[in-house]
């Protein structure tokens, strides 16, 4: 069984090196990759608003989203080594293995991408799919640093890297969820990752 680990980090313009922490902890794993991905803006916990459009850098005073897809029993280590990494205070949070019967289903789709000039991206197509796919609701977020299984390294923001990572988050039918996951996996080609977890609409 595989869980979904989520880390969220505040990242100053002092601490730029959290994408080099991620690979250094990822990167010697056989069958684990991350994407790090920034919000708009944020609250973290009592603190205030933040507004990152205001910043220069691109991890400057953003709240940065470390996700790894993982096998449940290496769960323990990796969140002792996510701890060691970034501080005992690192919220972190563990996703899957429900079994709950469910309506809905949460998706999300990791990949990477090469921008093109004339040729539909493929954020879009996938985007469009899950539309034709009647998906409750779809978000994509450009990341700012991830590999994949085979442990190569893209950050765009920070170096001239040939790929931009690309992370996808619906809501589906579960009913629909079989044939959405077949789809996907056409258009990824087998360079990507998909994880999906029940979840209650409320």
């Amino acid at each position: 069984m595989t869980i979904l680990i989520r880390a969220i980090m505040p990242s100053t313009s002092e601490d730029s090196s959290a994408a080099l922490k991620a690979l250094q902890l990822f990167g010697a794993r056989d069958n684990a990759g991350f994407t790090m991905y920034a919000s708009d803006y944020y609250v973290l916990g009592q603190g205030a608003l933040n507004y990152p459009i205001l910043e220069d850098e691109a991890f400057n005073q953003s709240l940065v989203v470390l996700d790894t897809i993982v096998n449940k029993e290496d769960q323990t280590e990796i969140l002792t080594d996510l701890k060691a990494a970034f501080g005992e205070q690192l919220p972190v949070m563990v996703i899957g293995g429900s079994k709950m019967e469910a309506t809905h289903y949460a998706l999300t789709i990791y990949f990477k991408e090469k921008e093109h000039l004339f040729k539909k991206e493929r954020y879009e197509e996938i985007l469009a799919y899950l539309k034709e796919q009647n998906a409750l609701w779809s978000t994509a977020f450009k990341g700012l640093a991830g590999c994949g299984r085979d442990h190569v390294f893209h950050e765009p923001v920070l170096a001239d890297s040939e790929y931009t990572p690309w992370v996808i988050q619906s809501i589906v039918l579960a009913e629909n969820l079989t044939t959405i996951i077949a789809g996907l996996k056409d258009l990824l080609k087998a360079d990507g990752e998909l994880f999906y977890e029940p979840v209650m609409k409320a």
